[in-house]
């Protein structure tokens, strides 16, 4: 499996880089080039078992993404936290908007946490 990886500063960031290159296009003759963002691009190739594994973390990802918007309690519980599914809960029923954006939040914060997890294990 190929995995392509595209890294770039965010916009409140400067980019000295980005500024030189924009000035040096503008110097050789083109005036309309307004800015510049430097990044990075990677191409990962994955093992076939790994590639497979990641395939079904990536769907059961995008699947509690999905849960946030139609249901956020059980994307909540889908993660795991038992005390976060009872305040998504009382949220959702309350009003459906906060419900929605913590639920995203909750799940965003187990990915996060999934990440680090992998990154320690790793090293």
């Amino acid at each position: 499996m190929k995995v392509n990886v595209i890294v770039k500063p965010k916009e409140a960031v400067l980019d000295p880089q980005g500024n030189a290159v924009r000035d040096a296009m503008r110097h050789l003759g083109m005036p309309e080039v307004r800015s510049v963002r430097i990044g990075k691009y990677m191409e990962i190739n994955l093992d076939g078992e790994d590639a497979d594994l990641e395939k079904k973390k990536a769907e059961v990802k995008a699947l509690r993404f999905f849960f946030c918007v139609i249901c956020p309690p059980i994307a909540v519980l889908m993660t795991g936290r038992l005390g976060s599914f009872l305040l998504s809960l009382v949220l959702t029923l309350a009003l459906w908007i906060p419900g929605v954006i913590h639920a995203c939040l909750v799940v965003n914060d187990y990915h996060e946490e999934q990440r680090s997890r992998a990154l320690a294990h790793s090293t």
